[in-house]
């Protein structure tokens, strides 16, 4: 007799539940597909049977007769003859020869098996003809779905009452003898397993037993009286608890109601049917005809929500899933399975994001986001496709995984610049190798965001240059990667469309041939996740790159790189290349620079001025990097001085939408709106100060006021400039070049100094190129310690001739005018301030013709403390002041102008 085993569930629904068998790690498992359908199969040639029979499940050829099953003999199945069915079992068969052909031998066998020998899970293989003789022991060591693949060259046979015993969990679907030639068993033979000839003949001989298949690519297949024998108990459909339904179930195929069934650990009931109900775990069972452990069944603790699409294709409308929306609140394994309905959409709509526990998208299912972002809390199983579209994003919690037995992949665009002439600096959002990826592996044209295709990669330097074209064209010349160097341009490697990029490391690349002023480029490929580490040594360069489908918290990068015992290897500065003009592939005609990030803010890159005949003046048309870092964006850090492991993790991941002002992608264009949204909370007071020179179009410096820093560096907040021109200005601290500058005060009597290079002297020009968060009256001034002047540049250029050279003490920010030093009783434009602290109070006098409008009082901060509206012909004023001790600036406005003093109050 010939029985079908069947371990595993239909392919749909090992698609949806947890695989209950384990995992044999170190053989691929067989996959029969369509032939588990049936007992005996045949591509080619006929089947038949003599005397009595029992057939456990479908029998079936795909050319030829079957004859000889009728009355007695009993087929528990049909009988396919040459139709779908049978033309794709065809097909599995075929592939199922693959595999096991494809499998790694582990060990080579002599001609002979059995002679009381026993085997333990492996591939087994013998070039030419085989047998088995006496008993033959298969002992699966307790591994539910332990393999023996056999692979013989020849034909293979079996001796009379040959014998085949199955201990440990071993299972007759997990068997597979594979034969080069006919299979045919002796008389009394007892044998177990798929028997496959390919290609010949397959005979059982009278009183054999065959828990297993029998199966041709070729030949016929013939049986002769076979006995009935109870079968080994196998699990089949297993149903999962519900949100409402507290326990699972699964059904035990060929049940026998004769035998006893004992499980450990004990079920809740077991129906007439082999219907067995139990509470979330792990069970193993054994049955009364069998001494060894039939198989082990999940019955997970946590509830599956499913996507049903019966109401829309909105992810927030609980009609469309089968326990409501997805949410962070409850431990449900949220799957979205193959339907005949739509698929789910994530909206643009602000509050319509998607946030779930666990996700599952099995292979062939689909998540579209639009303009939104999706959050997974704990664990991500993609085999199907995630569609992020404008500026989606996927975000992962701390300590959230993907499966990495993951088959599927996410797609998510970004733009880049058009021009083939500049450089964008790119990182990868997703991997094609595990940790690392291939530019050529990941990265789509995606001009037609609805149909990605190939990009045409050509290795000559003009290989784009040219005119537009589908598929587009990029150069591999100009891909580089810079990896931990202080060799400056003589470390950049070039990897072009096929060498390997670390996940987290950034590239460069150039624009393509398209028309347009952006390109928009689509990465394919498996999300990057968790935590993503490089080493970085003392001093040296490294080209980095956000290695997320999110943007991340620049703040929080430098945080977890930075000032805790063991987590420092950076020097707290991020360098964002921009490259916004000089049409050309000389080098020295880029119009371009690099904008800088550090936690006292960013400032705008700067560049040198244009070449004559080449370039036109240019500057930053993205401004200043911000805050959050966009998806596929790359820049440059350097190690500290120990250097160490730079570290990216979920933590600093965060949505952030380009548009909204917060992250900014360094490409040329500029059509994005500026707008801020309630991610941009950066209230700290922030001058820009400029600067014009011969030999630099423009520089920009940042002074940030910022309670956690002090006037000495700080780290993470104060930033060296990352390249300086013949002619610049910067901060002096420490003796050395910043670009950003932190401070927890700006004192009216607080003087910080500027250093000016010039290399052959010039007009040099300084001015506020824009003040943030700061009190409308604030003004600011430049002291020039030679001159002992001080010029206000609040809403006018300082501008003056200096010799080549370096000054670095002789230009300083100040935040008050070079007061004249008088005594109270002196007239200053027509009005006498005095301080009567013995009264406390403050005594203005003016001569006739002037009249006295308002009066205001400021502390050493340059904050408004007192404000009196006068408007009066009086001739003297007394003003009562009640404050703290200290030096203080008296600004008196009158009909002819504005009267600046500094009083002390005691």
């Amino acid at each position: 007799m010939i029985i079908k085993t069947k371990f595993l569930c239909p392919i749909f629904l090992i698609a949806l539940f947890y695989f209950f068998f384990g995992t044999n790690t170190a053989i691929s498992q067989i996959n029969l597909r369509s032939i588990e359908n049936f007992s005996i199969y045949t591509s080619n040639g006929a089947i038949s049977n003599e005397n009595t029979s029992n057939i456990t499940r479908d029998i079936g050829t795909d050319a030829g007769a079957v004859t000889g099953f009728g009355s007695p003999s009993v087929i528990n199945g049909s009988i396919q003859i040459a139709n779908s069915m049978t033309i794709q079992a065809n097909l599995d068969l075929v592939d199922t020869c693959v595999q096991i052909n494809n499998t790694t031998t582990t060990e080579s066998h002599i001609p002979v098996f059995g002679n009381g020998e026993t085997l333990t899970p492996g591939v087994y293989s013998q070039g030419g003809a085989a047998s088995i003789v006496g008993t033959l022991i298969l002992d699966a060591q307790g591994i539910s779905n332990a393999q023996f693949i056999f692979k013989i060259g020849g034909a293979f046979s079996t001796a009379a009452g040959a014998t085949v015993v199955l201990i440990n969990c071993a299972s007759p679907a997990s068997i597979f003898w594979l034969s080069g030639g006919a299979i045919s068993m002796a008389t009394s033979t007892t044998m177990s397993g798929n028997l496959i000839s390919n290609p010949g003949a397959v005979s059982m001989a009278e009183g054999g037993t065959l828990v297993g298949r029998m199966l041709s690519t070729t030949g016929a297949i013939s049986i002769d009286q076979n006995e009935t024998i109870n079968t080994i108990p196998i699990i089949g459909t297993i149903t999962q608890p519900t949100c409402t339904t507290t326990t699972g179930s699964f059904q035990i195929i060929n049940y026998d109601a004769n035998n006893t069934y004992s499980f450990t650990p004990s079920v809740v009931s077991i129906s007439g049917t082999g219907l067995v109900t139990a509470y979330p775990n792990t069970y193993t069972f054994t049955s009364s005809n069998s001494s060894s452990c039939v198989t082990s069944v999940v019955i997970t603790s946590r509830i599956i929500n499913y996507w049903t699409g019966e109401s829309s294709s909105d992810w927030n409308n609980a009609g469309n899933w089968t326990c409501g929306i997805p949410s962070h609140s409850n431990d449900y394994i949220n799957i979205i399975p193959l339907v005949t309905t739509t698929y789910p959409i994530i909206g643009a709509q602000p509050d319509n994001s998607g946030i779930v526990t666990n996700l599952e998208i099995p292979s062939g299912a689909s998540l579209t986001i639009n303009d939104n972002s999706l959050r997974v809390t704990t664990n991500l199983k993609l085999n199907g496709k995630i569609d992020l579209e404008g500026n989606s994003q996927l975000l992962q919690d701390t300590g959230s995984v993907f499966n990495v037995a993951s088959s599927g992949a996410i797609e998510i665009d970004q733009q880049g610049s058009g021009n083939s002439f500049r450089y964008n600096y790119w990182s990868s959002p997703v991997n094609s190798r595990g940790t690392a990826f291939t530019i050529g592996e990941v990265l789509r044209g995606g001009t037609d965001t609805n149909n990605m295709i190939e990009i045409d990669f050509g290795s000559n330097y003009t290989y784009a240059d040219g005119t537009t074209s589908l598929p587009i064209k990029l150069s591999t010349y100009w891909m580089y990667k810079l990896e931990d160097s202080g060799l400056g341009y003589s470390a950049w490697a070039n990897v072009g469309n096929t060498s390997e990029v670390k996940a987290g490391q950034g590239y460069t690349m150039k624009g393509s041939n398209t028309s347009s002023v952006e390109q928009n480029y689509t990465f394919i490929g498996k999300p990057n996740n968790g935590i993503i580490e490089l080493t970085v040594d003392s001093n040296n360069d490294y080209l980095l790159g956000n290695p997320y489908p999110s943007a991340i918290d620049a703040n929080k990068f430098i945080e977890d790189n930075g000032t805790f015992p063991g987590t420092s290897s950076i020097t707290g500065t991020l360098y964002f290349w921009e490259h916004y003009g000089g049409d050309s592939h000389n080098l020295a005609e880029y119009q371009a620079g690099y904008g800088t990030y550090s936690r006292g803010g960013g400032v705008s890159a700067s560049s040198s001025p244009p070449v004559a005949g080449v370039s036109t003046a240019g500057s930053s048309v993205k401004g200043p990097p911000k805050q959050y870092i966009p998806v596929g964006q790359a820049f440059f850090v350097v190690g500290d001085t120990n250097g160490g492991q730079i570290q990216f993790n979920n933590s600093q991941r965060v949505f952030a939408k380009e548009f909204s002002g917060n992250s900014v992608f360094m490409r040329t264009d500029n059509s994005e709106a500026t707008t801020n949204n309630n991610l941009n909370n950066d209230l700290r007071p922030k001058f820009r100060i400029g600067f014009d020179a011969p030999k630099i179009s423009h520089r920009e410096v940042l002074l940030t006021l910022d309670d956690n820093t002090t006037d000495a560096v700080d780290w993470g907040y104060d930033a060296e400039m990352y390249e300086v021109f013949d002619d610049d200005m910067y901060w002096v601290l420490d003796d050395k070049k910043y670009v950003i500058q932190a401070t927890n005060n700006f004192g009216i009597d607080k003087e910080i100094p500027l250093g000016i290079q010039t290399l052959e002297g010039g007009l040099v020009s300084i001015k506020v190129d824009g003040l943030e968060n700061a009190e409308d009256y604030t003004s600011l001034y430049i002291k020039d310690n030679v001159t002992g002047e001080t010029h206000d540049i609040t809403n006018q250029n300082f501008s003056i001739n200096l010799d080549a050279g370096v000054y670095q003490n002789r230009f300083f920010l100040v935040f008050q005018p070079n007061l004249n030093i008088i005594e109270e009783e002196t007239l200053l434009d027509g009005i006498q301030i005095y301080m009567n602290n013995s009264i406390s109070e403050l005594q203005l006098n003016r001569i006739v013709g002037t009249k006295i409008l308002n009066v205001s009082l400021f502390n050493y901060l340059g904050q408004e403390v007192k404000a009196w509206s006068i408007n009066t012909d009086e001739q003297s004023i007394s003003l009562p002041i009640q404050l703290y001790s200290g030096s203080y600036i008296v600004i008196v406005e009158t009909t002819t102008g504005k009267v600046n003093k500094k009083i002390i109050i005691n």
